[in-house]
């Protein structure tokens, strides 16, 4: 192996590090040791949810009065805030780190309140992610209208699953099916 062979491969195995994805088992296991209630929501979510887009960070959305836990249990211990910031942490690991954005619920976030992480949610390998109609409904709210058609189209969708969805983005979510 020459210099140039080897210098790829070193680059490989680097950017498969800094994969959030890689990481997410690591930092659901310290969630769930300190008994922080989260669902994991943003790219990650909609990989399985049939769409896979690439992101370069984790976006957790969590219990209010679990969110003291973070601060009290992990910060200092693998985790670190992000320069100015006392919600958005970055995950450390050998080598570099991954940024993890916390969303808290009650937290205004376009105009309306964040849901309790809990109350829609689904378990998939030993994680917790936001329902479908809880992603949906957050993409909505963000604007985030490319992500809504491609899942849309992904999990063929049809008028009927706008009843599940937040009643203040069934209209949009019909718009979008009719487009």
């Amino acid at each position: 192996m020459d210099d140039q062979d080897l210098t790829k491969l070193v680059r490989a195995l680097l950017n498969e590090l800094d994969d959030p994805e890689r990481s997410l088992s690591t930092i659901v296991r310290d969630f769930e040791e300190c008994g922080i209630d989260y669902c994991v929501i943003g790219s990650l979510a909609v990989r399985v949810h049939n769409y896979l887009r690439f992101g370069e960070d984790i976006d957790l959305l969590v219990s209010r009065e679990s969110f003291p836990r973070i601060a009290q249990f992990l910060v200092g211990h693998g985790y670190s805030y992000r320069p100015g910031s006392t919600q958005h942490l970055y995950y450390e690991y050998p080598g570099g780190k991954i940024p993890v954005d916390i969303y808290v619920e009650g937290e205004e976030k376009g105009g309306f309140p964040l849901p309790d992480p809990r109350a829609s949610r689904i378990r998939i390998l030993s994680r917790w992610y936001a329902s479908l109609p809880l992603l949906i409904t957050l993409k909505l709210r963000r604007g985030d209208l490319r992500d809504v058609i491609e899942l849309i189209e992904r999990n063929e969708l049809r008028k009927d699953f706008a009843a599940v969805l937040y009643p203040d983005v069934r209209e949009t979510f019909s718009k979008l099916l009719k487009g």
